[in-house]
């Protein structure tokens, strides 16, 4: 069986409950006053060894206290002290201090318990304060987070939909743009094979027009190297004399080409072109008028003869005429025309006859244009 201790408001020394139940302590004024200050406080002090102030009664004493608080003394049964002389006193004045400081303890300990639970209190309501204040603050805080966030989700759900818009219209250009690049492929694809095609049939011009050159050099050659011959066999044959028909002593004051002008009208090629050799062979200029209508015939080999031969006469009436020449369907007469013609005006103006018919044409007006401007300044010189 387990013993409940408290302890004594006076001396602070441990009281057993079965001193309680059995009356040796006692509790007076709601405090526990054990076995030992019990008995000391029950002693008889005899009154004739007591000192004249103390004969006059109980001795009332003023305990101190920090507080107005006003806590009523233990009742003190007045003892009288015995015969032992200073003794008594010194135990008496022992048990009376050590009552006055246990009230004064106790009125401490009621102060300090009072304050305690007003601290306590107080704790306890600013927590309480303190507790509202977070909640406050924390329905406030999540109010604002949920706002927030309620708008961070709009703003979301908005750029969401305005990344699918785009998505979707970026994938609409994709598909036209693809579109485009399929028709561009198959138009570059159209313009290869047909540069392709192009380019085969320039090769192939090329090469046609190239053979054809061949060959015309080749014939131009083949009738060069003929009017040479040509030309050789008719200066022979003007060196040779000629015989007058019917002569006598009177004697004919006529040149001797003039017996050769009526074939310059001859259906025969070939005997215009002797007349044009004799009359070129004479050296004399008188003959240029004869000559210059030649420059026009039928025959290509009379039309180039005829340049030469006015050349070779320095036929400067006959320029006009040898200009429209550079005109002559025959490469061969063209170029007898611009020889001529840059033999007599000593003038280099550019002419190729082998060249394009609208460079050719572009070269005569360069001529043309020249003889309008200096032609009768250049038939007055001599």
């Amino acid at each position: 069986m387990s013993i409940e201790l408290e302890f004594c408001d006076i001396c602070n020394e441990s009281v057993p409950a079965p001193d309680l139940i059995e009356g040796r302590a006692h509790r007076r004024g709601g405090r526990l006053v054990c076995a030992t200050c019990e008995r000391s406080m029950g002693v008889q002090v005899s009154t004739s060894s007591l000192p004249p102030e103390a004969s006059a009664g109980t001795t009332a004493v003023e305990t101190p206290s920090e507080s107005p608080v006003n806590t009523a003394a233990p009742d003190v049964t007045p003892v009288t002290p015995a015969r032992s002389g200073g003794a008594g006193w010194l135990a008496l004045i022992a048990l009376v201090m050590a009552v006055a400081l246990g009230v004064s303890l106790s009125s401490r300990l009621e102060l300090l318990e009072g304050e305690s639970g007003k601290g306590l209190k107080a704790v306890q309501r600013d927590l309480q304060t303190g507790s509202q204040d977070q909640r406050i603050a924390l329905a406030r805080l999540d109010k604002v987070l949920n706002t927030q966030l309620e708008g961070l989700v709009a703003q979301l759900q908005t750029q969401r939909e305005l990344d699918q818009a785009a998505l979707l219209q970026m994938t609409e250009q994709i598909s036209v743009l693809r579109e485009r690049a399929a028709g561009i492929a198959a138009t570059l694809d159209g313009f290869r094979a047909q540069f392709i095609q192009l380019s085969a049939e320039q090769n192939a011009q090329q090469a046609r027009e190239g053979t054809a050159l061949a060959a015309l050099g080749e014939r131009m050659r083949a009738q060069e190297d003929q009017l040479i011959a040509v030309e050789g066999t008719l200066r022979a044959l003007s060196l040779a004399p000629i015989p007058v028909v019917g002569g006598g002593s009177g004697g004919s004051s006529a040149p001797v080409w003039a017996e050769v002008l009526g074939d310059l009208s001859s259906d025969n090629p070939g005997l215009r072109l002797d007349a044009v050799y004799s009359l070129g062979s004479s050296q004399d200029t008188t003959v240029i008028p004869h000559l210059i209508p030649m420059v026009q015939d039928s025959d290509v080999f009379v039309r180039m003869a005829a340049c030469r031969t006015l050349s070779d006469l320095d036929a400067r009436i006959a320029v006009p005429d040898l200009i429209e020449a550079l005109n002559d369907p025959a490469t061969v007469v063209r170029e007898a025309a611009v020889v001529a013609l840059r033999r007599i005006t000593k003038r280099g103006m550019r002419f190729d006859p082998l060249g394009s018919p609208a460079d050719r044409t572009q070269r005569v007006a360069k001529w043309l244009q020249w003889w309008q401007k200096e032609g009768q300044a250049f038939l007055g010189e001599s």
